[in-house]
């Protein structure tokens, strides 16, 4: 270990020494953890647009129910209004910050990884730093703490905001869809 000397000559804490890293795994963990932030990003910009798109929906559909004079038209448009609604849901929740993880997990669980902020901030500082001191002179737990958090930023990328994306545009295109044949419906019953 080396150690870092005061100005004054004394020697503090010793600095851990890090081992040399291995370059096409530090790429491949750099291109992966890029690629997560993108695909979240990508989400977040959808998920936007989808909350513009079905604003602008509701605020239009709220004005053509009450000043519309076909009363055939007045379910269509609460079709629309609703399925609107419930994708606009799904987009805001999607974009929501997740608070982390309610347990709280200790440096002797298994599952806890020191790089995950909803683990870390619940340590005091020395132990933090006690945990990334640790971590930074074993190449293989360095390795292993990023595997889990890319594993982690996957599954909130799937559970949280992809997910409910989807749920989002298939909302909205069932409310696009049903919308004319509850029209249709309306104005044949009303016809005849």
């Amino acid at each position: 270990m080396s150690k870092k000397l005061r100005e004054n000559g004394t020697v503090t804490d010793p600095l851990p020494v890090i081992p040399k890293a291995d370059k096409s795994a530090d790429t491949l963990f750099r291109v992966v953890i890029g690629n997560h932030y993108h695909l979240a990003q990508m989400a977040d910009n959808k998920a936007h647009i989808m909350i513009t798109i079905c604003s602008a929906v509701l605020a239009v559909s709220t004005k053509e129910l009450f000043d519309s004079d076909m009363k055939a038209l007045r379910p269509a448009i609460l079709t629309l209004m609703f399925f609107s609604l419930v994708a606009l849901l799904f987009a805001v929740y999607c974009t929501m910050p997740k608070q982390g993880s309610t347990q709280r997990l200790g440096p002797a669980d298994p599952q806890f990884n020191i790089v995950f902020f909803s683990h870390f901030i619940h340590l005091r500082y020395d132990e933090y730093e006690r945990q990334m001191d640790a971590l930074l002179t074993d190449q293989r737990r360095i390795h292993q703490a990023l595997l889990k958090d890319l594993y982690a930023h996957g599954q909130v990328l799937e559970n949280s905001k992809y997910r409910y994306l989807r749920y989002c545009y298939q909302s909205f295109l069932v409310g696009l869809l049903a919308s004319p044949l509850v029209f249709g419906i309306s104005y044949l019953f009303q016809r005849g």
